[in-house]
């Protein structure tokens, strides 16, 4: 399943482009307790320096 999503991500490459699928990848789970925390997204690597840091 995360070859689409993968997929949708056209605009970044590298390792800017694996930042970002983690946070979406966290966003994005299906069960709840397996989910990004709003306090976790709002500290993860994209959200804090743009991508990879």
């Amino acid at each position: 399943p995360w070859d689409s999503l993968e997929s949708l991500v056209t605009s970044l490459e590298g390792e800017d482009k694996g930042v970002f699928l983690d946070l979406l990848r966290g966003l994005l789970c299906w069960l709840p307790e397996e989910r990004l925390a709003a306090a976790q997204a709002y500290r993860h690597a994209w959200l804090r320096g743009g991508g990879a840091e």
